[in-house]
């Protein structure tokens, strides 16, 4: 193993649960509710937004002969029949049908920590940190694996053709690249400038276009196929968190709060898990980074101990998505929800906790 070990997959994960469960008198100064003025003019958006329900359709804590320990990725197969679900600390794939049976567990002595990158066209990506490699899959079997580059923290997304990868850290020149066939960077590299925590947060791709998304503010890059940047802020997205990022940005406290643990972009609309001690809650964004919807439970229960991890989506008819989220606490299970931004919670308040 490098010296980089496992300790960059695990960074957003350890400064999320930091961020959900409380935080040491050591990191939390001085209370304040005070926002920076972009957020304060995004909580009044938010609060203006339509909120349409978000149902669960079902859960599930694994195969009845494979059960969940780390569920990491997820993603739909193409067509959004299956759903795979790559479990990092057990080294295997679940395969599930969209009634929440398990269909299959993928298993090979060249699976180490697997993460799902994505699709190329019918064969699956897995990126794996610890081997610094990729692995492909096809019909569930591995038919191919080749060498991805190294780094402290490092992101992925695959789409037909297309393979990114980024990687930052401390002390560390952060990037992002073009991987060709044989896991070489196709130059010229994105040089990722600032604070590296800036830039640590998930990759996904769409239509060509990569989005490269901020965990620890609500912001999203985009890089596009002819070399052009653009950066959109999330206008809208409002969290309980968002008061302790003002604290962080300040140096008042040691530890950015997590606000957007995973985020995929699907019918040039983006949507973002924005987590909640308890409930999930997901902000959907129209191109221009404004958000047009918001989707939550018709009843929540607070549940400090509450932490998804990934999230993929499939569209499913006009105004209606399909949600597969992976989470380990309270258990570790995968979830199917339903998206109908035509049911609408009417009266409801937003919810703060």
């Amino acid at each position: 193993m490098s010296k980089y070990g496992v300790a960059g997959v695990w960074l957003l994960l350890g400064m999320g649960l930091l961020s959900l469960s409380g935080c040491l008198s050591s990191c939390w100064r001085r209370p304040s509710f005070a926002l920076l003025p972009s957020d304060s003019l995004s909580v009044r958006i938010a609060a203006q937004t339509p909120v349409s329900l978000l149902t669960l359709m079902w859960e599930s804590r694994g195969d009845s002969s494979a059960r969940f320990s780390v569920p990491r990725t997820v993603r739909f197969s193409p067509d959004g029949h299956l759903i795979y679900v790559a479990d990092a600390d057990k080294n295997q794939i679940l395969v599930f049908n969209r009634q929440g049976e398990g269909v299959r567990v993928i298993q090979d002595r060249r699976l180490h920590w697997p993460f799902l990158s994505g699709w190329r066209q019918d064969s699956l990506v897995l990126y794996q940190p610890t081997a610094h490699q990729f692995v492909v899959l096809h019909a569930g079997d591995v038919k191919r694996v080749f060498p991805a580059p190294e780094g402290p923290f490092t992101y992925t997304a695959a789409e037909d053709e297309w393979l990114y990868f980024k990687a930052v850290g401390e002390a560390f020149e952060g990037y992002i690249t073009r991987l060709n066939a044989s896991g070489q960077p196709i130059l010229p590299q994105v040089t990722l400038d600032g604070p590296f925590w800036r830039f640590v947060g998930p990759l996904d791709i769409e239509k060509n276009v990569l989005y490269s998304f901020r965990a620890y503010r609500p912001v999203v890059d985009r890089l596009f196929p002819d070399g052009r940047r653009d950066t959109l802020a999330l206008i809208g997205f409002d969290s309980p968190q968002l008061a302790r990022s003002k604290l962080f940005l300040e140096g008042e406290i040691d530890e950015p709060p997590l606000l957007i643990p995973s985020a995929r972009v699907r019918d040039s609309l983006i949507f973002v898990l924005n987590t909640r001690p308890g409930w999930v809650r997901i902000d959907v964004y129209n191109r221009q980074g404004r958000l047009q919807h918001i989707f939550e439970p018709d009843s929540v229960g607070f549940e400090s101990n509450f932490y998804p991890l990934d999230i993929d989506i499939f569209p499913a008819g006009e105004g209606i998505y399909e949600a597969a989220i992976v989470l380990i606490r309270p258990e570790p299970a995968l979830r199917f929800y339903r998206l109908d931004s035509r049911r609408r919670l009417e009266g409801q308040k937003h919810k703060k906790f």
